[in-house]
């Protein structure tokens, strides 16, 4: 018989009672009559319970961590954002506008369980796969400025719909300039961001400078790595399109380093 576990701090766990519980609070008062009060209560004990039993089976909560379960939140965040996006642009309304709230607060928790997920698969991969080589990257900047562009429009799009703003056009294309801006400047000033890849059986694990576990990158969206001159250069396809730099003083280590890649690749 298994013997109930004292819960502990896990962001994960925590992300999907909040979320499930979001859930609850936005659902229920068009099923019942209860009062908000109520409600709340109600999501505060849902909250703890989902957190509690999730810490009651680690093992399967990591394993269907491995099966990218933690993706589905953000895949119908897309499809919320899809929907905020076209009522701010006049294409359709479908949203009643006491919904637009709620929907904000579960689109930020659909992104929140998926962040935390793909970082606690990281940790246990790590633990558990055994590392092959290490390497300090630096990343193109490209997807960065990509992705910062992207967010800002997405979310002026999403915040006009969720508190009754006009849409803007001119605030739309500031935004985009300014986002720009915003990281050509962060380049110059702070430089590149400096990563750890870690060459693991089922992939890559990129990890902070300090060691701490980010994403694990599987070995089918590695879609080239090559050396040239000591310098390593690896490129990650989609979903998140990217490259990986890392300079050698010796061409050797390079050697080393891309052998190891390529060997771990074909075992997949």
């Amino acid at each position: 018989m298994m013997r109930p576990r004292l819960p502990s701090y896990d962001h994960f766990s925590v992300a999907v009672g909040l979320l499930v519980a979001g859930v609850a609070v936005t659902i229920l008062p068009w099923l019942t009559l209860v009062s908000l009060d109520v409600v709340g209560g109600l999501a505060l004990v849902v909250a703890l319970g989902v957190w509690v039993v999730l810490e009651q089976i680690p093992e399967q909560v990591n394993a269907a961590l491995d099966n990218y379960l933690y993706a589905l939140p953000p895949v119908l965040a897309v499809g919320l954002v899809a929907l905020f996006v076209g009522e701010s642009v006049g294409i359709d309304r479908v949203l009643p506008d006491s919904l637009h709230l709620p929907l904000l607060g579960l689109l930020v928790l659909c992104g929140l369980v998926g962040e935390t997920g793909r970082r606690r698969r990281a940790r246990v991969v790590s633990e558990r796969e055994s590392m092959h080589a290490l390497v300090t990257v630096t990343e193109s900047r490209w997807f960065a400025v990509a992705i910062s562009v992207v967010g800002s429009l997405l979310g002026y799009a999403i915040i006009s719909v969720a508190f009754g703003e006009a849409f803007s056009p001119w605030r739309l294309a500031f935004l985009a300039g300014a986002s720009v801006v915003g990281a050509v400047i962060g380049t110059l000033f702070q430089g590149r961001e400096t990563n750890q890849l870690a060459v693991l059986d089922g992939g890559l694990l990129v990890r902070t400078e300090s060691g701490r576990p980010v994403t694990v990158v599987p070995w089918w969206q590695v879609r080239r790595v090559d050396v040239t001159d000591g310098t390593v250069r690896i490129r990650r396809g989609l979903p998140f399109p990217t490259t990986y730099y890392s300079e050698f003083s010796e061409r050797e280590e390079a050697k080393r380093v891309v052998d190891a890649i390529r060997r771990c690749q074909r075992r997949t």
